[in-house]
């Protein structure tokens, strides 16, 4: 056995053919010893090329020397074989993939507003709790269920913005944080939730916190609510918040993925993170007041 007789049969060992049903048609069978015959042909004209003149090495030589050492035809096959089942195999992960996603597309379609406002209903009876909705509670139920629904009424009943998220404000105990709570988990994707004070407790203890991308909104929860919006860390002064609304202000994009809540006026955001913080929030948000009395009371 010379040396390239010895290169195919290591390279027939490296796989196990024989685990594999035969499913090539006889045509297939045909057009795969023609391609690794033609393939070979290549390989010699490429040897003659580099190592030899060609008035040395011509095509009969080419000829005689494939006739010779031959094609392993049913090595071939096999692997041939072989590689028709991985491409039906990837054809199925595919079509799986695809049924997975169609489906996905298909149950979003159905998070509608009556859906997220089935999930407050649901989430509330869960906690043996009631869903207020008053003429105090309604509209923020509303903008609520409509803003994570994508329903247009967002936009033409409530006079609204998609591209821009939500800056609820409202003093505390009117269920600001505990409907955005109720509809965290839902078929659309997760509310990932923050409150300032792990924020900056994180920082205190790190010096850094980071979000991960990958949620459908994102919720500041209780923004102002901090005894100071500087944090020191060895020697340097952050101010989180400040920061956060400056960098995605500055990437002009995914404000309709961020929720922020606050019991704060403006005039006392501006004291704690400036006068260009407060500048960008009706730029990048849709201010809801939530009004009442506090119904934890």
């Amino acid at each position: 056995m010379n040396s390239e007789e010895k290169e195919q049969a290591d390279q027939s060992s490296l796989t196990d053919h024989d685990d594999y049903e035969m499913i090539l048609t006889d045509q297939e069978k045909e057009q795969a010893v023609k391609h690794a015959k033609e393939q070979y042909r290549k390989h010699i004209s490429w040897r003659r090329e580099q190592f030899f003149k060609k008035s040395e090495f011509g095509e009969r030589e080419i000829e005689e020397k494939l006739d010779s050492i031959g094609i392993d035809e049913e090595n071939v096959i096999r692997e041939a074989n072989m590689r028709k089942h991985w491409a039906n195999e990837e054809l199925e992960r595919n079509k799986k993939r695809k049924e997975i996603d169609d489906y996905e597309i298909e149950q979003k379609k159905n998070c509608t507003a009556k859906y997220f406002y089935n999930l407050l209903r649901i989430n509330a009876h869960k906690e043996e709790k009631e869903l207020i909705v008053n003429d105090d509670t309604l509209p923020y139920i509303k903008a609520v269920c409509y803003f994570l629904s994508d329903d247009v009424r967002f936009e033409t009943e409530l006079g609204y913005s998609f591209k821009k998220g939500l800056w609820v404000r409202g003093i505390s105990g009117l269920g600001k944080t505990w409907t955005l709570k109720n509809v965290s988990e839902s078929i659309k994707g997760k509310l990932i939730i923050h409150s300032i004070i792990d924020i900056i407790e994180k920082i205190r203890s790190h010096g850094s916190f980071n979000i991960k991308p990958d949620f459908f909104k994102l919720v500041i929860d209780d923004v102002a609510s901090e005894e100071s919006a500087i944090v020191k860390y060895y020697g340097t002064d952050i101010n989180w918040f400040k920061d956060f609304i400056e960098k995605t202000y500055l990437g002009g994009k995914n404000f309709n993925k961020i929720i922020v809540t606050t019991n704060a006026s403006f005039d006392q955001i501006e004291q704690k993170y400036g006068f260009r913080v407060r500048s960008r929030v009706k730029e990048m948000f849709n201010v809801i007041d939530v009004k009442g009395v506090d119904l934890r009371k």
